[in-house]
């Protein structure tokens, strides 16, 4: 059997970049003379969740926070890489999809107890028989999976494929708790634990003394208080109640004067792009889609709508990771680039018609596409309004069409539109969105076909074990999407961590784990505070 986890990580670098890059704001949070001081208490806040159980989470307030207390087999690290947490190693089998985990033999939960591959098993056979998990399409690929012994267990999957790994990132939670009780107060393996919890009103944690890592933070509580609603976080912030507040929705702006808040923005997962149905005749015409490019201006967009909370890219991987080839934008917003495409590709203006048109095949093409967005988002419907100002500036028409996003994925599946505006965790299989061939392009949409790409794609998954290889694959992937644009990439959204500044260390956010580092993180205590813990 042949080890490939390290190629899983390289191959899902690309997918959402191997560095995740974080933005202060003006004001900083670290002081370099101060020593961490060892006390005080987070305020943090969450909606209560139906069940605590991880598997079966359905609010994103109470994601975030269960990193705390729990852990996976594997985990996106600050990099974006697929890392073992729980899990020591893991082999398998290229050829057949057949493998081996086997877990670190050091690992605890909260009540002491060991964790052993029963708990991972039946963590498996729960999200398996849970619809409602949001983990449920992990196991998709894993035909079945049995204990070998307490710290081994075998898998296989569906078949051989290269992010397999990636279908093992879920928390992991203790059988001998939940077999008996579904909606448990947590018991994990996180770097702190529960230790008190009143229904509605709040959840207390401490630091977990069998935490894997062994360090003990320096924060000594934290409490997670409960709150009615998503619209209920913010004015819960500006009240003092809570000391962090998790902003994706750019209004953190207002929070700038206030010398005793920081802001720290980081890149999120969320990448706006246009998805093009390569099916249309004159979408077909590369000269067509790079005046599309040069047509949109999109830093305008982004700062108009988003308040300047975006990071343009021309390809489906963060700016400055480690696999982004340092071109960057190539694109730059410019009518004169735009319409000199559209006259290499051959239009011209019809007076009488008002539309550029051209002959192709003997067949007239004009340049008048539909371009459809989801009504439920007032952003995207903003920027498409002005997508199709900057497009008509050009002398392309656009038709406008907003419809139900239920309407939007018929559209998309049915391969019935021109254009859509539309985003994409990029944290998903992105390569599914470029093969040709169904098997693996099973989100080519957009119908997009280009046989030095599927090659490049194919070349990735035969030779898993050359990282050069793999790296220089990846570079000419990314300079085949820059040229021939299978799909309109916008930019990447921003979202921010708002903090008080009586919390000091390193916070480095991520899309993955807001709480990465909360073993770095301390209080600034003030003088009574410290004076009644000394007594």
């Amino acid at each position: 059997m042949k080890r490939i986890i390290v190629v899983v990580i390289l191959l899902l670098i690309f997918l959402s970049g191997c560095e995740q890059s974080r933005i202060s704001e003006e004001k900083g949070i670290k002081i370099e003379d101060e020593k961490p001081m060892v006390g005080g208490q987070l305020n943090i806040a969450c909606i209560e969740p139906i069940s605590f159980n991880p598997v079966r989470i359905e609010n994103k307030s109470y994601q975030d926070i269960t990193s705390l207390f729990f852990a996976g087999l594997f985990e996106y690290d600050i990099e974006s890489r697929i890392t073992p947490v729980l899990a020591k190693e893991i082999e398998i089998d290229e050829k057949t999809g057949k493998g081996i985990i086997r877990l670190r033999n050091d690992m605890f939960w909260s009540d002491g107890n060991k964790v052993t591959s029963k708990d991972v098993k039946f963590t498996m056979d729960l999200i398996k028989n849970s619809r409602d998990s949001i983990y449920n399409k992990n196991l998709l690929r894993i035909q079945n999976y049995k204990i070998v012994d307490e710290e081994t267990l075998n898998i296989s999957f569906t078949k051989p494929y290269y992010n397999l790994v990636e279908q093992l990132c879920f928390p992991i939670i203790p059988n001998h708790i939940y077999s008996i009780k579904e909606n448990y107060i947590p018991v994990g393996t996180g770097p702190y634990k529960v230790t008190d919890y009143k229904k509605l009103k709040y959840m207390d944690l401490e630091p977990n003394e069998f935490y894997w890592k062994g360090k003990t933070p320096f924060i000594e509580k934290i409490k997670v208080i409960f709150i009615d609603d998503k619209h209920a976080f913010d004015p819960v912030f500006q009240s003092g109640t809570i000391d962090i507040l998790h902003a994706s929705s750019y209004d953190w702006e207002k929070y700038k004067e206030q010398k005793d808040i920081s802001t720290i923005k980081y890149i999120s997962d969320s990448l706006e792009f246009i998805l093009i149905n390569h099916n249309n005749e004159t979408l077909k015409d590369v000269e067509v889609r790079q005046a599309l490019m040069y047509g949109i201006n999109r830093k305008a967009i982004a700062d108009k709508h988003l308040l300047g909370h975006a990071v343009l890219t021309d390809i489906p991987a963060k700016p400055g990771s480690c696999l982004d080839d340092g071109i960057g934008i190539r694109y730059n917003y410019s009518k004169t680039e735009a319409q000199y495409m559209l006259d290499n590709a051959g239009f011209t203006y019809n007076e009488n018609a008002r539309i550029f048109e051209r002959e192709a095949d003997n067949k007239k093409q004009v340049l008048r596409f539909t371009l459809i967005t989801n009504i439920e988002n007032n952003y995207r419907i903003k920027a498409a309004e002005d997508i199709k100002h900057n497009l008509e500036e050009i002398g392309v028409v656009v038709d406008l069409e907003i419809a139900p996003f239920e309407e939007v994925e018929k559209a998309i599946k049915s391969k019935k539109f021109d254009l859509i505006l539309t985003g994409v965790n990029t944290k998903t299989d992105f390569i599914a969105y470029l093969h040709s061939k169904d098997a693996i392009g099973v989100n080519n949409y957009g119908s997009y076909a280009n046989e030095d790409i599927d090659l490049l794609i194919d070349d990735i998954i035969a030779n898993q074990n050359d990282k050069d290889k793999l790296f220089e694959d990846y570079r000419l992937i990314q300079e085949i999407i820059r040229k021939d644009l299978p799909f309109l990439c916008m930019f990447y959204k921003e979202n921010a961590l708002v903090i008080r500044n009586r919390i000091r260390g390193s916070i480095e956010p991520d899309s993955a784990n807001l709480f990465r580092t909360i073993g770095k993180w301390y209080i600034v205590q003030s003088a009574s505070e410290t004076t009644e813990k000394e007594e």
